[in-house]
């Protein structure tokens, strides 16, 4: 049952942090959600839903890092020549 409250209340600041987003677009939700996350994950030892949790982090992680890649090989494509 406590697992269960917990997961309903990272759910409740998820959505939150993504209502916060649509009325102030300065809030970044993918910073947000990240914080939330990482923080859960630290301090709640031993939960069922801290696989999920961190593969969530991990995805998002990967995708931000894929675009980054990305923007870095368009703005200075340069970089990449060095690296190999």
């Amino acid at each position: 049952m406590q697992e269960a409250c917990e997961g309903d209340v990272i759910s409740t600041a998820l959505l939150l942090a993504r209502w916060r987003q649509l009325h102030d677009p300065r809030a970044n939700f993918a910073a947000v959600e990240d914080r939330i996350l990482r923080h859960v994950i630290e301090l709640r030892h031993g939960r069922g839903y801290l696989a999920a949790l961190a593969a969530r982090r991990a995805k998002r992680f990967a995708a931000d890092f894929a675009t980054a890649a990305n923007d870095a090989a368009t703005l200075a494509p340069w970089l990449d020549s060095e690296a190999a």
